[in-house]
């Protein structure tokens, strides 16, 4: 895999809905890691961009108040 441009992950991650912060952050975090996942080579970024996205959503969840809990 050829490592990806913050360019290009911050282009990626507005089609996803990611804000460019968290898109920024995910880009350093791996890019820190030398694009590797443990030990193993990165093959997916764009798989690792949007479980970056599931895991910012789900730190940031706010239930609907309106509910009735």
């Amino acid at each position: 895999m050829i490592p990806p441009t913050i360019e290009e992950v911050r282009a990626r991650a507005k089609e996803i809905g990611l804000p460019e912060l968290e898109a920024d952050r995910c880009w350093y975090f791996y890019d820190s890691k030398g694009w590797k996942v443990g030990k193993t080579p990165m093959t997916k970024w764009r798989s690792a961009l949007s479980g970056w996205m599931l895991r910012w959503k789900q730190n940031n969840y706010e239930p609907d108040h309106e509910e009735g809990f």
